[in-house]
C-alpha cells in the first residue's frame, strides 16, 4: 500500500477511517462502520484551488470528504464559495501536473491543531496552499503525502493496514482533539499540592567577588525571570548561574512551565492565566504530562502523545506559512502580478545544520508580463568570504555594494535568452550515519538558448532546480538563515506559458531541462546529474524522511556504449547490497558503494550478445533483496528477501516500451546498504526482449541461480532441509534467496568452501562453495570473493566491528577424481547441520559443519544410473541479529532423465 491511499498532509496518518480496512488484504469497505475511536480519521477536508473561481483568492476549504478507492475522495461543497460547483465532486489528491490541480487532504482535527499553533488567527488559505506546493514535486502523481518528514509514523505509512496490531500503533490513530478521556486523564493527574512546600526563596549568603550579575538580583526577581523562560532555557540558566540555581522553584513556576513548554496542553481547565496556583501540585503534573505526551513512554496517553506529535509537525508548516505571509504583506505593498500566483518548484532541504530561524525572500525577474519583450535583467550571485552562497537576485544598479568581504558575480540576460533554472552544487561532511554539515558551494545558471554559466565551484553533489515544461521563470523564492545570512535553499517561481505575450514565446521556451534529464530534478545526485537520454522514475515513498533530501543518489551504469556493453564479462554484488560492480574484458571495472564484505559474481558473455535486461528489488525493512536477469535467462540474486516471489512482486521495474536497461541508481542508508533503488533506461526502439520474468522460477517461491535446471536433469530422493509440511521444494527457512545445482559427473581438481566460524552456530556454516573442474572452468555458489583480508572477515566488518564470528576457508584437493558420494547430516528441526564428500580415488573431505547427538545422516552415491549431482538452496544467515551472508539450508540429489531402470541409492549413516 506504499502509494495506494492518501495520508493527511498535516499529521501523516491515513486520511480515512482505518476501521474500513480489511486487515488481511488492505481492502476497504465503502459502508460507514459504527462509530469507533478511529472515526476522526475519516473526518477529512480538502484544500485545493478552483482556477475558475470569480474570487481573487481561488483556494478553497471543502466540506467533509469521504474516501473512495486509491487517493480519491467524494467531497461536499461546504460553506466556501470558492468550491467548484454546488454539488459533490470527486477529487484525486496529491496528483499535481499540467492537467491536474493539486488537492490536499487534511483531518479536521489536525487543521484545528494548526489553527491553535497559529494562535487562532484566521488562516490565509492561499499562503497555506503555497506551503503545501513547496513540499510536493510538480508532475509527480505517485505521491500520497507531502514530501516531508512525518517523524516516527513514517515507519508504518507504507503498510498501514498490516501494522495496526503493533503495540503503540493506536497512538497514531487517536484523535488530537479534546475528548472525555483526556478530561478524565487531567482529573487523574490533579492532586492538591504538598503542605510541605518550601517558600519561594531560601536565604542566600552574599558571595563576594562573584562575577555573576544575577547575584545582585533579589531571589524573587530571579524567580520571576525564570517563570518567563521555557524549561530548557530555565535549566540552562540554573546550570550557568549559582544564584539562579539556589532559587527554589515554587508551584506557580511549574504551572507557568506547563504553559511555556507544553503549548499543546490547551484544554486543561486549571491552566488559565489568572487561575489560582494552589489547586494542584504543578511540579508533579509537569512530569506526568511530559510522560503522557511521550510516544514510547509506558505511561503515555494516546490523545496527548499524538497531539504533541501533530503540534510539532504543524509548527514546522507554520514556520513556512508565517514566512510567506510576512513576505506577502511586507512593506504594505503588493508583490508584482507575475509572482502572486506563481508555481514554486520543489524546495528540498539543501543544507545542514538546519538554522533555528529562517527569513524568506521572493525575487521577481520582471514586474509585468509586457516586460518580457525587451527587459534584460541583470542576474546576480553573491558569495561570502568562506564560499557560501549568500545572495541570489536581480539588481538594477551593478555598482550597489555587496558587503566588505562578499564577492558578487553579475550576468545580463540577453534579449534572445531567458533563465530556466539552476544546478545547485553542495558538499557534505560527517559520519556514516549521514552528513553532519552540507553547504551550497556552486551554482550553474541555465538558459533557453545559450550555454550554462558556472558560478562558484562545480565539484560536489548536484541538484537540478528547473522550470516545468510549458512554463517560464518569473522569479525565485529563497530561504536564508537569519543567523548566518547563508542561503539555505531556493526554488524557481514560474508561470504557464499562456500568460506570456506570444511574441516572447521563442525567448522563454528552450530545450526542456537543458543538457540534463527530467530525472535530474527529482533527487540530489552524487558528483553529477543524469545525462539527458536517461529515463526512469522516482516514486515518492509514503514514509518520506527528510534525510533523503541530503543523501545523494549514485548512478551505476553497466556501460555507456555498445562497445562497452560487449566487453562485460561479469557482474558482482555484495551480499549485503553494499557494492555493485561490473568487470570488463580489458581488466577494468566500474563500481559504486563500499568495498563490501562478500561479493557474489555472475559471468556474462557480453561478446556473445548477453545483456542485463531486467532487475527487481526489495529494499528497506529487514529483508532487502535484489536480482539481475540477463537475456540468456541467467540471474544473480543478492540480499536476504523473505521469499523470492516477494522480490518479483515489489520490483516496480516496469521497463518503458522501446527502452533498454543500462544501470541503476540508489542512495546509501546508515549502514552503507543500497536503499531506494531504481532502474535506468535509455531509448532503444530495437531493444524489446520478450522475456518471461518467471522463467527462472521453480514454480513455488524459489528462483534458480545462476540458471535453471536443464531439462536433462531432475530432482530425486529425499530433500534434506526441506519441510514436508510445506511441500517437496520449500526449505525450512523464512528467507529463501535461491536454488543452485552442481554437476558431480565430471572430474574435479578441488572443492573450496568458505565457512562462518562462531561459537555454537546452529545452522550449516558454509557460506560459499567453489567446484573447480579438471577442464579449467569452475562453478561458485554464494560469494565468489571477499575484498577484505582474511583476518578482517567479520560479519559486520564494513562497520568496523570484530566482536562476532569470522569467515574461514578450507580446500579439498581431488587431483582430477570424481566425487563418489555426499554425506548429509540434519537435526530434528530439519536443519542441514553438516556435509562431507568422498572421491573415487579414496579421499575424504573435512566434515564441514557440526554434528550433535541425535542428528541423522545419509549418504548420496554418485555413479552412472544413480545421482549425477545435487541441488543446493542458499538462505540468509543471521548470527545474533547480524547478517553475514547466505548459507546452505537444503540439499537434494539430481539424476539424469535419460537414465531408466536404475535404482537411486541413498545410504543411512550411523
Amino acid at each position: 500500500m506504499a502509494s495506494y491511499y492518501a495520508y493527511c498532509a498535516l499529521c501523516g496518518a491515513l486520511a480515512r477511517d482505518p476501521s474500513h480496512l480489511n486487515h488481511d488484504h488492505a481492502n476497504f469497505n465503502l459502508e460507514d462502520p459504527p462509530f469507533s475511536s478511529t472515526s476522526w480519521s475519516g473526518d477529512v477536508r480538502i484544500i485545493g484551488e478552483n482556477v475558475n473561481s470569480a474570487c481573487s483568492d481561488r483556494v478553497f476549504f471543502s466540506g467533509r470528504a469521504r474516501a473512495l478507492e486509491y487517493k480519491d475522495f467524494i467531497v461536499e461543497p461546504g460553506d466556501d464559495p470558492r468550491f467548484p460547483g454546488f454539488e459533490e465532486a470527486i477529487f484525486t489528491t496529491y496528483c499535481w501536473s499540467k492537467t491536474q490541480q493539486l488537492f490536499v487532504p487534511v483531518h479536521a482535527d489536525c487543521y484545528e491543531v494548526l489553527t491553535r499553533v497559529l494562535a487562532d488567527r484566521p488562516i490565509d488559505l492561499e499562503v497555506l496552499y503555497r506551503v503545501f506546493k513547496s513540499r510536493l514535486r510538480f508532475g509527480n502523481i505517485r505521491s500520497n503525502s507531502l514530501q516531508m518528514d512525518y517523524g516516527p509514523i513514517r515507519e508504518y505509512m507504507e503498510m498501514w493496514a498490516r501494522q495496526r496490531h503493533i503495540a503503540g500503533f493506536d497512538t497514531f490513530e487517536s484523535s488530537p482533539a479534546s475528548t472525555l478521556k483526556a478530561e478524565r486523564h487531567y482529573r487523574s493527574l490533579t492532586r492538591p499540592p504538598s503542605t510541605k512546600l518550601l517558600p519561594s526563596t531560601i536565604p542566600m549568603k552574599e558571595v563576594t567577588g562573584c562575577p555573576d550579575g544575577f547575584a545582585k538580583l533579589a531571589p524573587e526577581l530571579l524567580l520571576r525571570i525564570m517563570e518567563n523562560l521555557d524549561g530548557r532555557s530555565a535549566c540552562s540558566l540554573r546550570a550557568a548561574s549559582r544564584p539562579a540555581a539556589r532559587v527554589v522553584l515554587n508551584n506557580r513556576f511549574w504551572k507557568k512551565m506547563i504553559r511555556n513548554d507544553m503549548p499543546w496542553i490547551y484544554d486543561l481547565p486549571l491552566l488559565e492565566e489568572d487561575g489560582p496556583s494552589y489547586l494542584a501540585d504543578w511540579k508533579v503534573m509537569y512530569t506526568e504530562l511530559q510522560q503522557s505526551a511521550t510516544l514510547r513512554h509506558p505511561r503515555r496517553h494516546n490523545t496527548l502523545a499524538n497531539r504533541k506529535r501533530i503540534w510539532s509537525l504543524c509548527r514546522g508548516i507554520a514556520t513556512d506559512y508565517l514566512a510567506l505571509l510576512e513576505e506577502k504583506h511586507r512593506d504594505g505593498t503588493a508583490p508584482p502580478d507575475t509572482v502572486i500566483d506563481a508555481i514554486s518548484s520543489l524546495m528540498p532541504r539543501m543544507t545542514l545544520p538546519e538554522p533555528r530561524e529562517i527569513t524568506s525572500v521572493t525575487v521577481s525577474l520582471i514586474d509585468s508580463y509586457n516586460e518580457l519583450h525587451y527587459k534584460e535583467p541583470i542576474f546576480s550571485v553573491t558569495w561570502s568570504a568562506s564560499g557560501d552562497l549568500v545572495g541570489l537576485g536581480v539588481v538594477e544598479d551593478p555598482s550597489e555594494p555587496v558587503g566588505l568581504l562578499n564577492r558578487r558575480e553579475l550576468l545580463r540576460i540577453p534579449p534572445d535568452d531567458w533563465l530556466t533554472g539552476f544546478v545547485v552544487t553542495t558538499r557534505g561532511s560527517g559520519t556514516r550515519g549521514g552528513p553532519a554539515s552540507r553547504r551550497i558551494v556552486g551554482l550553474q545558471s541555465l538558459y533557453t538558448a545559450h550555454n550554462p554559466v558556472q558560478h562558484g565551484q562545480s565539484e560536489g553533489d548536484q541538484r537540478l532546480v528547473h522550470v516545468y515544461p510549458d512554463h517560464f521563470v518569473v522569479g525565485f523564492f529563497l530561504r536564508i538563515s537569519a543567523d548566518t545570512g547563508v542561503l539555505e535553499n531556493l526554488a524557481v517561481l514560474q508561470q504557464p506559458i499562456y500568460k506570456a505575450p506570444e511574441l516572447a514565446h521563442d525567448r522563454l521556451l528552450g530545450k526542456h531541462y537543458g543538457p540534463y534529464s527530467e530525472l535530474a530534478t527529482q533527487c540530489l545526485w552524487k558528483n553529477r546529474l543524469p545525462p539527458p537520454n536517461v529515463e526512469s522514475y522516482v516514486s515518492t515513498p509514503a514514509a518520506w524522511h527528510r534525510s533523503m533530501d541530503l543523501r545523494p543518489m549514485e548512478m551505476f551504469f553497466f556501460g555507456d556504449s555498445e562497445q562497452r556493453l560487449e566487453n562485460i564479462v561479469a557482474i558482482s554484488g555484495d551480499v549485503g547490497l553494499r557494492r555493485f560492480q561490473i568487470n570488463y574484458a580489458d581488466g577494468s571495472s566500474r563500481a559504486i558503494g563500499s568495498k563490501g564484505s562478500a561479493l557474489k559474481t555472475m559471468l556474462i558473455d557480453g561478446r556473445g550478445g548477453e545483456r542485463i535486461v531486467f532487475m527487481s528489488w526489495q529494499t528497506g525493512g529487514n529483508s532487502p533483496g535484489m536480482r539481475f536477469v540477463t537475456s540468456n535467462d541467467r540471474q544473480l540474486v543478492l540480499g536476504w528477501p523473505t521469499e523470492m516471489k516477494t522480490i518479483h512482486k515489489h520490483s516496480e521495474s516496469m521497463r518503458p516500451q522501446g527502452t533498454a536497461l543500462v544501470g541503476l541508481f540508489c542512495r546509501w542508508s546508515d549502514g552503507s546498504t543500497a536503499d531506494d533503488i531504481h532502474p535506468l533506461f535509455v531509448p532503444d526502439p530495437a531493444c524489446d526482449p520478450d522475456m518471461d520474468e518467471d522463467s527462472l522460477w521453480d514454480g513455488n517461491v524459489l528462483y534458480w541461480e545462476p540458471e535453471e535446471l536443464p531439462e536433462s536433469k531432475r530432482r530425486v530422493g529425499p530433500a534434506y532441509g526441506w519441510a514436508p509440511d510445506y511441500g517437496d521444494n520449500i526449505p525450512t527457512s523464512d528467507r529463501i534467496p535461491s536454488l543452485s545445482w552442481l554437476d558431480c559427473e565430471k572430474p574435479l581438481e578441488s572443492v573450496g568452501v568458505i565457512l562462518y566460524q562462531w561459537g555454537a552456530f546452529p545452522k550449516m556454516p558454509i557460506v560459499s562453495m567453489v567446484f573447480k573442474y579438471a577442464d579449467g572452468h569452475d562453478v561458485t555458489l554464494g560469494p565468489r570473493s571477499f575484498p577484505l583480508p582474511p583476518d578482517r572477515w567479520t560479519p559486520d566488518s564494513c562497520r568496523g566491528r570484530s566482536d562476532r564470528g569470522e569467515y574461514g576457508q578450507d580446500t579439498w584437493q581431488l587431483g582430477g577424481s570424481k566425487v563418489r558420494s555426499l554425506r548429509v547430516w540434519w537435526n530434528e528441526r530439519d536443519w542441514v547441520k553438516a556435509i562431507q564428500m568422498t572421491s573415487e580415488n579414496g579421499l575424504t573431505s573435512t566434515r564441514w559443519g557440526s554434528v550433535a547427538q541425535g542428528d541423522t545422516g545419509s549418504e548420496i552415491i554418485f555413479s552412472h544410473g544413480r545421482a549425477s549431482g545435487f541441488v543446493v538452496c542458499m538462505t540468509s544467515a543471521i548470527d545474533d541479529g547480524v547478517r553475514f551472508g547466505t548459507t546452505i539450508c537444503g540439499i537434494q540429489a539430481l539424476r539424469n532423465r535419460d537414465v531408466a531402470g536404475e535404482v537411486f541409492e541413498v545410504m543411512e549413516l550411523e
